[in-house]
């Protein structure tokens, strides 16, 4: 597992009434209980599909990097050195994506 816990995972834990159920992390943190290494299920016993790792940057359907308003600084600022641009001076995300459209639009003429 990776260094940083997402809180928001579920995780199945064993509560202090001997009841095994599924909740966050932070919820375990909250009940002092720790995960067990057991999948999560559904009511029916069912394992539940992991959720999506949302550290991973996100891609369209060709498997090229999309950087949105939505998407955070850091994947911004990523994308545009893959392209080579240069962010002096941009500092909102709306000037960032500006510059980077700007780039594009110039290596495209």
């Amino acid at each position: 597992m990776s260094t940083t816990e997402n809180l928001l995972e579920v995780v199945r834990v064993k509560d202090p009434d001997g009841v095994e159920r599924n909740v966050t992390r932070a919820e375990a943190k909250r009940l002092h209980v720790e995960p067990l290494d057991k999948p999560t299920v559904d009511r029916y016993g069912r394992p539940l599909p992991p959720r999506p790792d949302r550290s991973k940057t996100r891609t369209d359907l060709a498997g090229q990097p999309v950087v949105t308003e939505r998407s955070t600084h850091d994947e911004i600022d990523a994308h545009a050195a893959s392209l080579g641009v240069d962010l002096t001076g941009a500092t909102t995300k709306s000037e960032k994506l500006a510059a980077i459209d700007a780039a594009a639009n110039t290596q495209e003429s």
